[in-house]
């Protein structure tokens, strides 16, 4: 999906502590308006390097995100 790249694009070029997102567009569990994604990266803070997971929720009527922790564990880097 092009929002999917376009979510991977901002994070290489606004966060440079995360390597190699993974951006995935997920199907909601409940009802709602919001768009689910999954996101994964690896974390590098010199000279550790850890793999993070998290979820963002978009909004598409206020355009706001929320993020939250991932329910699924981070792969491993």
């Amino acid at each position: 999906y092009r929002i999917c790249q376009s979510i991977t694009l901002a994070i290489a070029r606004h966060e440079s502590r995360l390597r190699s997102a993974r951006v995935s567009l997920e199907r909601r569990e409940y009802g709602g308006l919001g768009l689910n994604f999954h996101i994964q990266a690896l974390l590098v803070v010199n000279p550790a390097r850890e793999p993070v997971s998290f979820d963002a929720i978009l909004q598409p009527s206020t355009q706001q995100y929320a993020v939250r922790k991932s329910r699924r564990p981070a792969l491993g880097g």
